[in-house]
């Protein structure tokens, strides 16, 4: 069955239970995670809809299903949000960038020097994102929220700056392939859900994800070292809901939702602190992975990142989100990008 058709009978199954299942009067929402075992998703969406189904006094439901259930990816969720077909997703930036530039403005690795400028740096680009470009998304952000602490699982042991150069390395968006490539290396996009195999069986020899998502993917079981190149302290989901889902909704279950978002972000990046350290100890524990710091400092990475990604990215996302980065995040970060 392929990715249509699994959203279509997912679709159809939640008007059944809408219609038959449950009180008329209650609404019940697809709801998309990225995966159903990963911690965000017992601790924020299942929150959230514990949460949503009593601020709503049982108006409002969530049905919780993955990505990798209904068939998709992630890279093409916000055409799958546009067309109705679910109602509420988890959208990666750093998937949908392909599509939408302007959203990774944010999200460029390397950024950020630590957690705290990260979580200021981020919430400041979502209310951007939120204010003027949410049209580009068909959705309406309500919050957010991080995979915290990005590093390289790799299968060689990187040393020094040179030992980047010739490795095949998963990337999952457009910036970070260009990250990788100004490290001598070979980007590939990879489904995170095929990252393990490709690892285990050589076709990679390394693979950039968050501290926590590699521990729970047993990325350490095919990988010996944990590079950490600088690339940055989080990457963000955005927390939204379908357009032509909030159009539905009454003035009441627009403001539940709302005051979900809220909660949901601050509960989000405060847990993700927590997650970056629990998933670094978990993979450098006794036995564990050998973590190596390559460069040792930053400025070779921020060197990269002034004058080869950001450039690069606001070639792409134009002179309006250019503008509109150097106000928000420039200040934050130190620096603009010339137009």
């Amino acid at each position: 069955m392929n990715h249509l058709k699994k959203l279509m009978t997912a679709t159809c199954a939640a008007a059944f239970l809408s219609l038959g299942g449950v009180a008329q009067s209650q609404t019940v929402l697809q709801g998309v995670v990225t995966s159903q075992t990963a911690i965000q998703t017992t601790e924020l969406w299942q929150w959230a809809a514990e949460e949503i189904k009593t601020r709503s006094n049982g108006e409002l439901e969530i049905a919780i299903t993955s990505m990798p259930e209904l068939g998709l990816t992630g890279f093409e969720l916000v055409r799958v949000l546009g067309a109705g077909l679910v109602d509420m997703a988890d959208v990666l930036p750093t998937y949908v960038a392909g599509d939408i530039p302007v959203i990774e403005g944010g999200d460029i690795l390397g950024l950020f020097k630590d957690y705290e400028q990260a979580v200021e740096g981020h919430l400041a680009w979502e209310q951007v994102l939120r204010e003027k470009y949410a049209d580009r998304i068909g959705s309406v952000v309500l919050g957010s929220w991080p995979w915290t602490q990005q590093m390289l699982y790799s299968k060689r042991d990187v040393k020094t700056m040179d030992d980047f150069k010739g490795m095949r390395i998963r990337v999952f968006s457009p910036a970070m392939a260009q990250f990788v490539s100004a490290l001598g290396a070979e980007p590939l996009s990879i489904p995170y859900a095929e990252v393990y195999t490709a690892l285990d069986r050589g076709t990679i020899d390394g693979a950039i994800t968050c501290t926590l998502c590699g521990w729970e993917q047993k990325l350490h079981e095919v990988t010996d070292y944990i590079i950490d190149a600088h690339m940055g302290s989080a990457v963000t989901t955005l927390f939204v809901v379908s357009n032509r889902t909030w159009d539905s909704l009454t003035p009441f279950q627009q403001e539940v939702l709302t005051s979900i978002g809220d909660d949901f972000t601050e509960r989000g990046w405060r847990l993700g602190a927590e997650w970056a350290e629990q998933g670094l100890a978990n993979l450098t524990g006794p036995g564990g992975m050998t973590l190596n710091v390559v460069p040792k400092d930053r400025a070779p990475i921020e060197k990269i990142v002034q004058e080869r990604i950001a450039p690069w990215w606001a070639n792409r996302a134009g002179p309006e989100a250019t503008a509109d980065w150097n106000a928000t995040l420039g200040p934050i970060v130190g620096f603009t990008i010339a137009p």
